[in-house]
């Protein structure tokens, strides 16, 4: 079943938690991005699991993840 996020990104980064749907939004990139490139790092935020299918980011969590990325890449 796919389900259709129509909150904007403003709107989501609101939001205290995130499903990988409506990160992929925030990010601008694929829910499957998200999944395979991000999620598997060692040093993105762990995933809050529901059931074995559902599962949530805190987004506070995530913004704190990129703003250290990017402090990194200003930094070279």
């Amino acid at each position: 079943m796919k389900t259709t996020v129509t909150k904007s990104r403003d709107e989501l980064l609101q939001q205290e938690y995130v499903n990988s749907e409506e990160l992929a939004v925030i990010l601008g990139l694929a829910k499957r991005t998200v999944l395979e490139c991000y999620a598997p790092q060692p040093d993105f935020p762990p995933r809050i699991f529901l059931s074995p299918r559902k599962y949530f980011w805190e987004t506070k969590e995530v913004r704190k993840y990129f703003e250290r990325k990017r402090e990194i890449r200003k930094k070279i």
